[in-house]
């Protein structure tokens, strides 16, 4: 009995709707971040490229550019996303997508989150840090509610994680629980470094892409983003695009070992 429980609650929780997901993944801005996922992350090579051998950097980039392909991305995001909402739930998140209000959100998302527009929301973050908007605080209920810091920031460590488990499988000693407790706690490091500065730059993210929304309509996105649906929609979200991007990363660790050799170390005369 406890298994047809079970196997009956894993079905109804399963999106069988395609079409009304896909609409979803569309509307809630999911796609648009896998399409501008393999630029931006090539883009965050660049600052490294002085400090690693020039074979190492074309062979990371290449495979970065390989394994982050939108058409490698989206097929798993999309199984993980369909097994992670009900039918039920989708149609809920797409009542307030259709409204009024859900539509003019959804296209300021669409519009202000693409690759060309990154300078621009470079130039303004860097004026609202000096300057911050008038509406900061309802800014950061928005980030509370939506959980994006805390969600980009284990998206981050995630995906280092992945790397650093596909090199591990080519180094000398493996995935050795020496070499992945010192691995864990180089990203545990990193998770209290790198919290700060996400929030700041989801705080920027925020306020650049909303500037054109009142204050009222981004408190009803805060409302929805607290209904039960809404809740749902950001959790499944987050497993699909977690599961994902650790799975590419992991991917990029694979490619890079298998393919880099470094230079044998000099012999003493």
């Amino acid at each position: 009995m406890t298994k047809l429980v079970l196997a009956l609650a894993l079905a109804l929780s399963h999106a069988t709707d395609i079409d009304a997901a896909r609409k979803l993944i569309a509307l809630d801005g999911a796609e648009q971040d896998l399409k501008n996922m393999r630029s931006q992350i090539v883009a965050g090579l660049y600052p490294v490229k002085p400090k690693i051998a020039p074979d190492a950097f074309a062979i990371l980039k290449l495979a970065v550019e390989t394994e982050f392909d939108e058409a490698k991305l989206f097929p798993r995001y999309e199984e993980v996303f369909l097994s992670s909402l009900s039918d039920d739930t989708i149609r809920e998140c797409l009542k307030w997508y259709e409204s009024p209000i859900g539509k003019k959100l959804s296209k300021l998302q669409a519009e202000n989150t693409t690759g060309e527009k990154m300078a621009e929301l470079r130039a303004f973050a860097a004026a609202i840090e000096k300057k911050p908007p008038a509406r900061a605080r309802l800014l950061k209920e928005l980030d509370e509610a939506m959980r994006g810091s805390a969600l980009f920031l284990d998206l981050d460590v995630n995906m280092s994680w992945g790397i650093m488990v596909g090199l591990m499988a080519f180094e000398p000693g493996g995935s050795s629980p020496e070499r992945v407790a010192q691995a864990r706690k180089r990203l545990a490091d990193f998770r209290t470094k790198a919290a700060p500065e996400i929030r700041k730059k989801t705080f920027a993210t925020y306020a650049f892409v909303y500037r054109e929304a009142t204050d009222d309509e981004i408190r009803k996105l805060i409302a929805f983003a607290k209904t039960p649906a809404g809740k749902k929609l950001i959790e499944a979200s987050f497993l699909a695009l977690n599961d994902t991007l650790q799975h590419a990363s992991q991917d990029v660790g694979v490619d890079v070992g298998a393919s880099y050799k470094p230079p044998e170390p000099k012999k003493k005369k």
